[in-house]
């Protein structure tokens, strides 16, 4: 009797921990999301050179040739 009490306890414990964290995983998400769209600033820096860069590539080619 005590394994059949115990038992639909730990169930419960275990919903609720998978709801837990998959609650908090899709807040977490959002925020990482807006902190990385805050901080992207760099990368889209790093896009934009390798952009440039292609293009530079291409000038001086053009200004070489």
């Amino acid at each position: 009797m005590v394994d059949h009490g115990g038992a639909p306890a730990p169930a419960p414990t275990s919903a609720n921990r998978a709801t837990g964290p998959a609650t908090a995983t899709p807040k977490t998400t959002s925020i990482y999301g807006l902190l990385r769209l805050a901080t992207p600033r760099p990368a889209m820096s790093g896009i934009i050179r390798l952009r440039y860069g292609r293009q530079y590539s291409s000038f001086q080619a053009t200004n070489a040739a």
